[in-house]
């Protein structure tokens, strides 16, 4: 168990020991050319992009430490801020579902994007107890609606004719049978916290890389070297992360999000 949280927290150190500053960086080169402005969501992004540009870019975080990122909303300043980047790099899922509103309504021709949910192999989300809650309740509701149902429909057969059972019936299978169908239209959630992973922060790590050094051809040297160093750092988490589950003796990890 030791080595359990031992490991956990090398991770945790991995992608906080940037976090003394959280705001900003990059100045200009000895050129005087501006560095590049990237806007990150989250701080899994943002250390992911620091790691790789060093001080060569001004790089923001749009969500603060401590703030709840399922229900952030950009500010007025945020979005003036996204639009005036030259990339923009987000998680994707439920988190950032405001971000297709902010970026519709954008020239998108002049603004470089980054979903890191479109860079690795993405999971469908497991359900565990208590997640479903009330959804529950609601199937609960429905089926002691549908008993008051029964007995109701029960006590008007006995008034009414066979014909009338016949044609009420029929319509309201068919009612049911177009209620599944636009059920079954939903597709499955895909778990959107793919950073956790050093594998997929592999990854992410080397699509940004290819597409910052895109964007800065003078500086993409550097970059692919950051990037290399800080990918060494993340196969070595990653075979420390089975190494210990390998050899424990329990094999379950719970996490809380």
């Amino acid at each position: 168990m030791k080595k359990i949280i031992a490991c956990l927290m090398a991770c945790f150190a991995v992608f906080a020991f940037a976090a003394c500053s959280l705001n900003k960086s990059g100045a200009p080169d000895s050129k005087g050319k501006e560095p590049l402005k990237i806007i990150c969501t989250n701080f899994a992004s943002y250390d992911f992009v620091r790691q790789i540009v060093g001080d060569k870019a001004e790089v923001t975080m749009l969500l603060k430490p401590g703030a709840e990122a399922h229900s952030y909303e950009p500010s007025p300043k945020d979005i003036q801020a996204i639009g005036k980047s030259d990339l923009f790099v987000y998680t994707g899922g439920d988190s950032d579902e405001w971000v297709d509103g902010i970026l519709n309504s954008m020239d998108k021709s002049k603004l470089k994007t980054l979903k890191m949910m479109d860079t690795v192999k993405l999971y469908e989300e497991e359900m565990s107890e208590g997640m479903q809650e009330e959804e529950h309740e609601h199937h609960h509701d429905d089926k002691d609606h549908h008993e008051e149902d029964k007995d109701h429909h029960h006590d008007e057969d006995k008034e009414h004719h066979h014909d009338d059972k016949d044609s009420h019936d029929k319509e309201h299978h068919h009612d049911d049978k177009e209620h599944h169908h636009h059920d079954g239209e939903e597709g499955p959630e895909m778990d959107e916290h793919v950073w956790t992973s050093p594998a997929n922060a592999i990854q992410i790590v080397k699509a940004l890389t290819e597409t910052i050094s895109g964007l800065d051809k003078d500086n993409a040297q550097t970059y692919q070297k950051n990037a290399e160093a800080y990918i060494a750092k993340l196969e070595k988490l990653d075979k420390d992360f089975h190494d210990v589950i390998d050899h424990a003796k329990r094999k379950e990890i719970i996490v809380g999000d």
